[in-house]
């Protein structure tokens, strides 16, 4: 990639709309999104969109493939992967660690690629953080830190949602009682307590999306550049009934996040390095899919 190339796709990328819209099409690579999906997930007005996209196009990042009555956007893989080896080698002595960090006392990246976090930090996202995001929080918490595993690695879970409802689900709460489940600090708490602008929020090594809109949505940006992986749940929080029908809900949640969060802490360490996230993500989408709800 030539300097001329690499100035026109960072320039298109320095927007917010058209940055959260590039990060959205990677988070669906490769099939892509149409535009209906796009605006949709973003909230864009069309013609707003339809300026952004074509900027993107025109930059080489995304590529727009007729479907029908639909047009599908797919994010060009290549042309951002030719942009990062372009900076890698231009902008950072031909190694990501080659830049000095800007905060005095961080290490170099490429000296950082082999530790392993301690504890290793995941965030389970759902929309209003009240049932399932927060089942998943319990579960995890409760067989992270168990001293299980002889390599050291240890979790340490957190939940959000992207529009918290405030409160968490009482059906929840008395599922996690009637389970012994500790739940004096559960609450319902918006995604921005993570997001990498709070000083005092952690950095979050894995982000684990268990509802379709939260997957969609823009997220934030975090600190610790995390994984991303989804594992898709049917919400027990919806389904009406008597108490024993909404038990049953909870408890097909419950078997669901346990047997994927069990699979999850059996990965060997060297999985979660800082240097192995996108084969991490490939393995717990994976296991999202086989483990299925």
């Amino acid at each position: 990639m030539d300097t001329t190339t690499a100035t026109r796709a960072l320039a298109a990328l320095a927007q917010g709309t058209r940055l959260d819209l590039y990060r959205l099409l990677i988070r669906h690579a490769p099939e892509g999104l149409t535009a209906g999906e796009v605006a949709s997930a973003l909230a864009v007005a069309p013609n707003t969109l339809s300026f952004h996209l074509r900027t993107l196009a025109e930059a080489g990042l995304v590529a727009a493939l007729p479907e029908g009555r639909y047009v599908r956007y797919r994010p060009c893989l290549a042309e951002i992967g030719g942009l990062v080896a372009f900076l890698t080698a231009e902008c950072c002595a031909g190694t990501p660690g080659g830049a000095s960090s800007c905060e005095v006392g961080n290490p170099p990246l490429s000296s950082c690629s082999s530790l392993r976090p301690s504890p290793f930090n995941v965030l389970f996202l759902c929309t209003g953080n009240s049932a399932r995001s927060i089942l998943a929080e319990v579960l995890l918490a409760s067989r992270g830190a168990a001293p299980g595993r002889s390599d050291g690695v240890t979790f340490h879970a957190y939940s959000a949602g992207s529009r918290p409802t405030g409160r968490v689900n009482p059906d929840a709460l008395a599922f996690l009682a009637d389970r012994a489940m500790a739940t004096g600090g559960l609450r319902s708490k918006s995604w921005d307590e993570f997001a990498a602008d709070r000083p005092d929020a952690p950095a979050i090594d894995l982000v684990i999306t268990v509802c379709a809109n939260a997957a969609d949505e823009a997220c934030p940006i975090w600190p610790g550049a995390p994984a991303r992986a989804h594992w898709g749940q049917p919400d027990p929080a919806a389904v009406a009934g008597d108490d024993a029908t909404r038990r049953a809900a909870f408890a097909a949640t419950w078997t669901t996040l346990s047997q994927r969060i069990d699979a999850l802490l059996s990965l060997p360490a060297g999985s979660f390095t800082v240097g192995n996230r996108a084969e991490l993500a490939r393995q717990l989408n994976r296991i999202g899919t086989e483990i299925a709800a």
